[in-house]
Order: structure tokens, then sequence, then C-alpha cells
């Protein structure tokens, strides 16, 4: 084969549980861009392809148009059977066409992997090098693949496994990311909001999680290689919102402190783009004077691993910290004024019980009323995917793997293990509750929430950031209509209109006009407040098409009271009425 005239497609098959209308051809997989950017340096034409649904025929004909000489999938448990599937067909039309295999399923499950599909060799672990080797054994014949490391592969019948390659220990020997190489949807999503990956590895042993992919040490890029990255994105496209993908991407306050500089600075030149990033709560309390220039830099949402709000099953995950450190996080965070705080709770987790898990719902609310408007939950059920603790030791934790081939669902949705209290009937049912209890527990937090508040989270929606908060805040139809037309700029707010200006604005409800009797109700999502038969009144003429002089007016008129006397009245309705989002003015 000839490098120059044969090209590399590297295949991202996504999934998804149909929530949301999607091809999946914005997905990118940010491993295969590291690995597309070192393989393009080596001469190798490259091509990324990432679909949800791809047709089987529609691929076949795309490889044969192409004329695409190499495959290579990324692989995870949810999508390794459909990824199996799409190598077999590959090989079906393309016999002679290498079939590669990476990712952290295939690094654990590789003998297994290809005893049951047809794909031709596995690359484990860190695959840039690896699979620069690869490239030059199939193309080049310059080695024997019996002499790379980090590869299981196929010889006739027998699958030989090759000894490990050692991980890269500095991560600035490979090329900053060529975000250039991609194309289409992918391009168009991803240049907005990219993902960056600044390190690798992790030192902590968490129970469910495959910590030994990327290898048991953190390594890190330099400050002026991740800089690099994020100038390139900044300078060439309209950058948004960057996700910073880490486990623990602040271990390092001189080269935190250096990014957070170039990335405020970045803003102020160009746009205030924001960002996100993850952190462990042990390191982050060691290092809380980086959350105010974390959050002067642009940072929008901090996520922290929190897994339960019991004691006892946090040191069987083996996460190191305390209930007390999360605590302490969320606080400093609030006080930093960090716009939202992201957690993870697990639910069917070791020696589940009700009370467990209600001890968990307790914990996340007394979380929730330290960041009221802040504090955002998920949830997941804990899933035993390979290589980790859980799945080779579940007895320790008191579970049972029920479905050990993943083949019930994907992991978002399906209970695949059951604790000695618990089956997947009662976790499934547990789960629906806590998210309901969590729903109740923030609508009971919507008045603790500032006014500032409320408008970024709406403000935020421009930078692709919809929070759980902004959800609930837009399912009030007063309180959507109002941030809907706040954006348009007729329209301001009652504390932004002088008040000798006033006169010549224009009311307008943002609510139906629904009565009891003669009073006007407001139905907001918190619960029904009646107008008085007087406030209806005001309410009524509220219609957008009045100024504030000719309602008065009208209402003088027809009422006898002195016009003096009823604007004052008046400026106090629409006072209280702007704080509950009931009316907003425009000037006609």
């Amino acid at each position: 084969m000839d490098k120059n005239t044969n090209k590399i497609l590297l295949i991202y098959i996504g999934y998804s549980t149909g929530d949301e209308k999607d091809s999946g051809t914005k997905n990118l997989q940010l491993g295969q861009l590291y690995l597309g950017t070192l393989l393009t340096k080596a001469g190798y034409g490259v091509k990324l392809y990432s679909d949800l649904f791809p047709d089987p025929d529609d691929f076949i004909e795309f490889i044969r148009e192409g004329n695409y000489g190499m495959a290579g999938f990324y692989c995870i448990t949810n999508t390794i059977y459909r990824v199996s599937a799409m190598a077999d067909t590959i090989k079906e039309h393309f016999p002679s066409m290498p079939v590669l295999l990476g990712g952290p399923h295939v690094t654990v499950m590789d003998r297994e992997t290809l005893e049951n599909c047809r794909a031709d060799l596995i690359i484990r672990h860190e695959g840039e090098y690896t699979f620069r080797e690869v490239a030059e054994y199939f193309y080049e014949k310059k080695i024997s693949l019996h002499d790379i490391k980090g590869i299981t592969w196929r010889k006739g019948d027998e699958i030989i496994r090759n000894p490990d390659r050692e991980f890269i220990k500095n991560l600035d020997e490979l090329p900053v990311p060529d975000w250039h190489m991609l194309e289409g949807d992918m391009a168009d999503f991803n240049h907005s909001y990219p993902n960056i990956i600044t390190g690798r590895g992790c030192p902590f042993k968490c129970a469910f999680c495959y910590e030994s992919f990327g290898g048991g040490e953190y390594r890190m890029r330099s400050a002026g290689h991740v800089i690099k990255e994020i100038e390139l994105l900044v300078n060439n496209w309209n950058v948004k919102y960057i996700k910073f993908v880490d486990d623990i991407f602040i271990v390092n306050s001189e080269r935190m402190e250096q990014i957070c500089s170039a990335i405020k600075d970045l803003r102020e030149k160009k746009y205030p783009f924001y960002w996100f990033c993850e952190a462990r709560v042990d390191i982050l309390e060691k290092r809380l004077h980086l959350l105010s220039k974390m959050r002067e830099a642009g940072l929008a949402i901090l996520q922290i691993g929190v897994e339960s709000g019991n004691q006892d099953i946090l040191d069987l995950y083996n996460k190191k910290i305390t209930l007390e450190q999360i605590e302490k996080t969320v606080k400093a965070c609030v006080e930093a004024d960090i716009f939202s705080v992201s957690i993870n709770v697990i639910i069917g987790g070791p020696f589940e019980t009700e009370e467990k898990i209600k001890n968990t719902t307790d914990f996340v609310r007394k979380l929730i009323k330290i960041a009221p408007g802040r504090l955002i939950c998920n949830n997941s059920l804990l899933t035993p995917y390979p290589g980790t603790l859980i799945h080779k030791e579940p007895e320790r934790f008191g579970l049972k793997i029920i479905d050990p081939s993943f083949k019930d669902g994907q992991t978002e949705d399906v209970v695949f293990m059951e604790s000695e209290k618990m089956n997947k009937y009662d976790i499934h049912k547990a789960r629906l509750r806590f998210e309901r209890d969590l729903y109740g527990i923030m609508l009971s937090e919507l008045e603790n929430l500032t006014a500032e508040q409320i408008e970024e989270h709406f403000n935020m929606t421009c930078y692709g950031i919809k929070t759980p908060w902004y959800s609930i805040l837009s399912s009030d139809k007063g309180i959507k209509t109002y941030f809907n037309l706040k954006d348009i700029k007729l329209y301001r707010g009652y504390g932004e209109i002088e008040e000798e200006k006033l006169d010549d604005w224009c009311p307008q409800r943002t609510y139906s006009m629904e009565y009891s009797n003669s009073q006007s109700v407001l139905d907001r999502i918190t619960g029904k407040i009646k107008l008085s038969e007087e406030e209806s009144k005001f309410y009524k003429y509220s219609s957008g098409k009045l100024t504030f002089r000719e309602i008065v007016n009208i209402l003088s008129e027809k009422t006898g009271e002195g016009k003096k006397e009823l604007r004052e009245k008046m400026m106090d309705f629409y006072k209280r009425m702007d704080s509950l989002y009931a009316i907003i003015w425009l000037r006609l």
C-alpha cells in the first residue's frame, strides 16, 4: 500500500436513547482528533467520521468512494456491539482492508472482542504512537506486528497479545490537535463548543471507574501547550463554550493560574466565551483561592464528584473524600460567585437500600439550600464497566451483575446490577422517585434565587448552556415570555427605566389573562397568585398598547381618583410585578 494514495478512516459510532433527534454527525471523539493530527503529520490522509445510526449500505459506499485503505473504530461498552457489526460488514466487502479497534472497552476485553468479530487488531490504551506504527506496518511493511507494543492481533486462528506500551510521559511531544480537520456538522458544532483535554491518567482508584485506561499517573500538558490550542480555536472560530474534560484539571495551581490568565486575556480581546471543568473536592479545598480567578476568567460550570450522601458508600467507592469536604467546596463556590456547580449521584450503589437513597436525597437537598440556583444534580445508575473494581469483585460491594453482556440497553437507562436489598425494579423506581424529589427540592428553592441569577440562567443559553434551573424557570410562561421579550432591544425591565421617563413607556403583561371571578390570577410555576380587583384592572390595561400615562388617565377618569395618587399606587404595583417577571416595558 502507498500511504500517499490510500487514506485512513477514523470512525466513532455513537449511541443515543432517542431522547433528542440527532444524526450524531456532530459528535467528535477527542482521542481520534489527537490520533488524526499525528497521522496527518506522518503523511497519511485521514478522515474523521461520526454517526449515531449509520446505514451499513451507505457506509460501505462511503468507504468505496473515499478509497480508504484502513479503518479504525473507537469503542466503549455502549457501542461495542454496533462497532463489531460494522467491522464485520467492512470485512465482508473489503476482506483485505485492515480494521482496527481502540478505546477503553477493547483495551480490557481485547481477546473476547477479537473472538467475537472479524476486526484484525486492537490498540490498547493510548493510540497515537501505536497506530502510527501499525499504519507503517500495513502501508510500508517497515516493522513486524510482533514488535509493536500495545496491540492484540489476529494471526490466523491465533490471538496474540503483545506487551503493553509505556504511557507517553511528556504530552507536549504530541502536536496540538488540528481542529481544521473537522468538516460539516462536526466542524460547525465542535468549533463553537469544543472539548479540550489537558492531561491524561488518574492516580485515584475509584471503584466504579476504569482509571487504568489512561494510566495511574496524571500527566499534564504544559500551560503553553494548552493555551496554543485555545488560541487556535478562539482565533479561527466563534467559540462559545469550552469544556475541559480532565478529571483533575486544577491539580497544579501555577499551571491553572497561567491558563486562567490567558483565557481572561482572550475573552477581553475577542468575546466572552465561557468554560467548564471538573475538580476533586479534596484537591480543590487546598486551592480555593483559584475559584475567584476561574470565575474572572469565565468559568461557568464547575463539576465535582459526589456520588453519594453516605460516607460509608464514598469509602467503599474509594473516593477518599468526605461529605464535609463537599459542603465546604460548595460553600466556597457560592462565595466565589461560580455560576453553577454540577454534581452527580449514583443510584443502585454498594449495599443499596431505600434508606441510603433517602440519605443521598437529603444531602442533595442540603447542598441545594447552600447553593440555590447554582447546584446542578445529575444522577446515573451504577454500571459495572469492564476493568473496574466493581466489575471484578461485585460481591465485595453487596452487588450482583444481572446482565454481564450489557445487552439489555444503554447504560443511562437500564439497571445492570442488583443489591442485597433492592432488585432491578426497586432500583428503577427509586431512581424515578429521586428525580421527582429533586425537582420538588429545586422548585421549593426558586424563591431564593436572586434576580441576577435568574437573568444569568437565561443569558447563558446564548452560549449553549441550558441548566436544569433554566428548564424549570422557562417552564413558567410569564418568566419565559419576560426574557424572550427582553432579548429585543425595544423592551426593558422596570428598574432599567428612569422614573421621570416611565410615562412614555408601555407596560406589557407576560401572563395570560386568567380570572377567578373578577380577579386576575397569575399562573406561576410556584403556585397561583390572585390579584386584588384593583390590581386586576391595572394588569388588564397593561397590554403593551397603552403608555403608563394613558393608563393613569383612563383609570383616573373611570374611578375619579387623583392622578398623582393613582400613579404612585400603580408604580408600587409595577415594582411588585417586576419582581415576579409579570410585566415588561416597551416604547412604541
